[in-house]
Order: structure tokens, then sequence, then C-alpha cells
């Protein structure tokens, strides 16, 4: 007759999972696919807190910021030259594109600040230390 109870399985993180998880979070950001992949770049933002040093945390912000600020002003330019054909709903809905975009863009670098100004702050003191 059976418990009810599920068999108990452990898995553990292989080097080679580990160093796949590695490479995957220093992946480059692409321009061209930022807008659709901006979910799994904050993901990886996310899990990179205790995985890499600061300066690779920092530099994955500044590619973000870049690609975000590349895919913007590409749509920026495509409204600019092909705005006056398309349907105004097109423009308008372009145009939040646009705008959600410019606010991600700014966001990566309010955090690249943040991260900077928390590596330039002194360390506190412990109860240790009083």
């Amino acid at each position: 007759m059976s418990s009810g109870h599920r068999e108990l399985r452990l898995y553990q993180v292989t080097e080679a999972g580990l160093g796949a998880h590695l490479e995957w979070l220093q992946q480059p950001v692409a321009a061209e696919t930022v807008a659709a992949d901006l979910g799994q770049h904050l993901m990886r933002f996310t899990l990179m807190e205790k995985r890499l040093e600061r300066a690779a945390v920092l530099a994955f912000l500044a590619d973000l910021a870049g690609a975000l600020g590349r895919f913007a002003a590409g749509v920026e330019n495509f409204v600019a030259t092909t705005g006056r054909s398309l349907p105004q709903h097109a423009v308008l809905a372009l145009e939040h594109g646009i705008a959600m975009h410019r606010a991600s863009q700014e966001w990566a670098r309010s955090a690249m600040a943040t991260l900077t100004e928390a590596d330039a702050s002194p360390m506190e003191a412990t109860s240790a230390d009083a």
C-alpha cells in the first residue's frame, strides 16, 4: 500500500552547470533583440549579485544602457522618417515603446550610479568594531 509520499530527490549543481550559468550571465546585450529580451536581461541582472564581480555587473549595465539607447534611437529615426505615412495609433504606440526603452535606459544608468556609489562609500562599522 502506498504511503502517499513522493520519493525525495536531491540535486546538486555541477561544475559544468555552474560554468554554463556564468557564461549565460555574461552574454553581451544586442540592440536588435534588447526589446524582446528585456525581461531576460533583468533576470540576468538579478542573478549576477552573488555570482559576478562588481566590475562585470557595471559592464553589463553599461552594455544594457547602450543597447537600449541604440534601439530607442532606431525607433525614433523610424518614426521621424516614416511617421507621416503611418496611422496615428501606430505612431502613438511606437512613441510609447520609445518612452519605455528610454526609461529602462535611465534605470540602467541609475543602477550603475547606485552600485558605483556603494563601492565608493566607506564600510559601516560593525558591532565588533564598537
